[in-house]
């Protein structure tokens, strides 16, 4: 009965981080999950004005319950890059279409748990605490002028640690992208 549970479990927690299917240890035998949730062409989450350097964003927090609700727009654990040019002004339009508080701001690539933006403005009010669920709010910052390389992320402290956030790089490129899979 031990044995069962503990491969009940495995599958449980392997379901949980988006693996496809595996193999049993102790019985090897396969089994079959669920498939993960499709994410979105990311492009539909950004509009950009090349002409007058603005860019905005939309991101959705738990969008799809992809990563258990832990994501943005579909994506968790740095899968979507935001390349966004020097000097740009990037206006964020976020909601929280979880069920639990959420937040968005822009932090050091790597923070485990940041108290606030490392760009003044680049979060939602009270990102430590995170809106309530239905909640929406919206800011906007200018990016450096050099390269760099951020997350936006969930500052709602544990979030970053189950995979909250998705690469922000400032690039010395004249136009803003998306790029998905890990880097």
């Amino acid at each position: 009965m031990g044995k069962a549970l503990a491969v009940f479990a495995l599958g449980f927690l392997i379901q949980g981080c988006g693996i496809q299917g595996g193999t049993s240890a102790s019985s090897g035998q396969t089994a079959t999950l669920p498939p993960v949730p499709h994410s979105p062409n990311p492009h539909t989450f950004m509009h950009d004005n090349i002409q007058h350097k603005t860019a905005t964003l939309t991101m959705d927090a738990d969008y799809n319950n992809e990563n258990g609700g832990f994501d943005f727009d579909g994506y968790s654990f740095g899968e979507l890059t935001i390349q966004m040019p020097e000097n740009y002004t990037v206006t964020v339009n976020f909601t929280n279409d979880g069920n639990m508080p959420h937040s968005v701001g822009l932090v050091k690539a790597g923070a485990e748990n940041p108290t606030g933006p490392i760009i003044k403005g680049a979060a939602i009010p009270q990102a430590v605490a995170g809106l309530p669920p239905g909640s929406t709010a919206t800011f906007s910052f200018r990016t450096p002028s050099h390269p760099a390389h951020y997350e936006l992320a969930c500052l709602v402290p544990g979030h970053i640690a189950v995979g909250m956030y998705v690469n922000f790089d400032v690039i010395s490129g004249p136009k803003p992208s998306m790029v998905v899979g890990k880097p």
